[in-house]
C-alpha cells in the first residue's frame, strides 16, 4: 500500500515524539494507538494534515475510530482531497 500519499501521511506520524513506527515494515491497518499515539497527538497529526494538505477534516469523522489507522486517514485524503493535490 505505500504510495507516495501513504508515505506523506507515514511521515506526518512519525514526526511527533513518542509515535513507535520504525523503519520495519508498517502495518497500515493497525490502530495509531498501538504506535504511542494519543488523543492529544492525534489532533496534532490532523492539524498537521489539515496544513500540508491544505484540507479541513470534517468535524464528523474527526475522532480516532473514523481516522484509527493509517489506511483510513489516506483513504479520508484520496476521498477528500482532489488528485492534483496528492
Amino acid at each position: 500500500m505505500e504510495d507516495s500519499l501513504s508515505k506523506a501521511v507515514l511521515d506526518i506520524i512519525s514526526s511527533f515524539d513518542g509515535v513507535n513506527i520504525g523503519s520495519e515494515q508498517v502495518d497500515f491497518n493497525k490502530q495509531l494507538i498501538n504506535y504511542g499515539v494519543d488523543s492529544i497527538t492525534f489532533i496534532k497529526i490532523i492539524v498537521k494534515i489539515e496544513n500540508e494538505f491544505k484540507i479541513e477534516i470534517d468535524d464528523s469523522v474527526l475522532n480516532q475510530n473514523s481516522l484509527s489507522t493509517i489506511q483510513n486517514i489516506v483513504k479520508y485524503l484520496k476521498n477528500n482531497v482532489h488528485e492534483g493535490r496528492i
